[in-house]
């Protein structure tokens, strides 16, 4: 079983991954990168307010004048004299010194290392990490806030894409259900067949394209069988009609020589029935069709014994067979179809001639041609394109399949059987390319 996963919903689900991940980065990033700083400000404030302690050293006297000069500069301290008296300085609170509400001071202030003073005086200068905070938590909200209107918009765009992504799938679903109702003749023609979606429309086209030659085959040889099956009963319908009122009049006469006249007239019909059902087999065995046999055939020998077949049905024609001298005439074929195709073609030479019939064989670049030509009236000019056609006779004798088979084995032989003026040529090649071929019709 193949695996079919929705398309779209892995577009959005994979790209809403990846968006999710970028901005979980930039939100970090721009947190860290912000963190840092913010902390190297705070140092660089830290750095500021010691050398502010330093020069304020400088220019007081007094315990009491340090701590007011440090508070109106904005530093805040914890001053501790050399006889152990603490003192802190009061500066109005700066953007680096605000606490949030429910910061403790304790912990939000950063000190940096004591500050000795000539005197013995220490000098702590502390710095509140209040602001800091305070401003990370809000870039943290606002970052939260807006990464979740950026994946919101994101998978709107996103389904909103994958939608449009998805869409020559979907005209593909629509004209395969179109041709699965019946509109076999669509196809989907794309218009970059190199693409994933243009290589699966493409194949896709090819399936159809197959499936409707082969439906098209199969009505076709649903048309032919009929047609068949038809031309078959009409052709039968004749001599077995005659068998049937011929036995039924000598189950009924007594006279003796009618009797023999009604005996030999089931003989011909019986003949004739059992001609035209082995030309129907043949028929038959034709349309399957029938894989060929590949032998070597001497086309000289297989002429010579039908002719004299020939000559035993028709003593008084004169059958004659012209052959190059020293010729090896061998070919590669199936030796019943062509026995079976020359006998045709020597039986319609033979009913038809005057007196005489010649067959010429001769050599050309690759091939064997052998013409079969006869003394009789020959075919006109209006019905040399029905000969080949099933159940065609002109003189109404013959089962009208006789030059359909000897055709029809001679392009199985990758040859070919035509009538040219008032001779057949029938064309085999020395040696067929060995590609199996089968035997067709129609």
């Amino acid at each position: 079983m193949t695996k079919t996963p929705s398309l779209r919903s892995r577009l959005v689900t994979l790209t809403l991954t990846a968006v999710t991940l970028v901005v979980l980065v930039v939100d970090v990033f721009v947190y860290v990168a912000l963190e840092e700083e913010l902390d190297d400000t705070l140092q660089a404030v830290l750095d500021a307010r010691v050398q502010t302690v330093v020069q304020a050293s400088r220019v007081t006297a007094t315990t009491q004048e340090l701590v007011d000069e440090l508070s109106r500069a904005g530093v805040p301290a914890t001053i501790t004299t050399p006889d152990g008296e603490v003192v802190r300085t009061e500066p109005g609170q700066r953007v680096f010194d605000q606490l949030p509400p429910s910061a403790d001071p304790a912990t939000s202030l950063q000190v940096r290392d004591a500050v000795v003073l000539d005197d013995g005086t220490e000098v702590v200068v502390l710095v509140s990490r209040g602001g800091t905070r305070s401003t990370l938590q809000r870039v943290l909200v606002l970052e939260t806030i807006a990464s979740l209107v950026v994946l919101v918009l994101a998978f709107v765009l996103v389904l909103r894409i994958a939608r449009l992504v998805t869409r020559p799938v979907d005209r593909i679903v629509e004209i395969a259900d179109r041709i699965a109702d019946g509109e076999t003749h669509l196809r989907i023609d794309p218009s970059d067949p190199t693409t994933e979606v243009g290589r699966m429309a493409a194949a896709m086209d090819t399936v159809v394209g197959a499936l409707d030659d082969a439906l098209t085959s199969a009505r076709r040889a649903e048309e032919r069988s009929r047609a068949f099956l038809a031309d078959a009963a009409h052709q039968l319908r004749t001599p077995v009609t005659g068998l049937r009122a011929s036995a039924e009049t000598l189950l009924t006469t007594d006279d003796s020589a009618e009797q023999e006249e009604l005996l030999q007239a089931v003989v011909r019909q019986a003949h004739r029935i059992g001609r035209l059902v082995n030309a129907l087999l043949a028929m038959a065995r034709l349309d399957r069709p029938e894989p060929i046999g590949r032998a070597p055939v001497d086309l000289q020998e297989l002429v010579g014994d039908e002719l004299a077949h020939q000559r035993t049905l028709a003593p008084h024609l004169d059958f004659e067979l012209a052959v190059p001298d020293g010729a090896d005439v061998v070919i590669q074929g199936d030796p019943l179809w062509l026995r079976a195709a020359l006998g045709n073609l020597l039986d319609n030479a033979r009913r038809h001639a005057m007196g005489r019939v010649d067959v010429r064989i001769e050599e050309l670049v690759g091939a064997w041609r052998a013409t079969i030509t006869d003394d009789g009236p020959g075919v006109p000019p209006d019905h040399r394109d029905r000969i080949f056609d099933r159940f065609v006779s002109l003189d109404g004798e013959g089962s009208g399949l006789g030059l359909p088979i000897a055709r029809a084995v001679a392009e199985a032989h990758e040859g070919s059987l035509q009538l040219t003026g008032d001779e057949f040529e029938l064309l085999l090649p020395t040696a067929p390319s060995g590609v199996p071929r089968r035997i067709r019709h129609g």
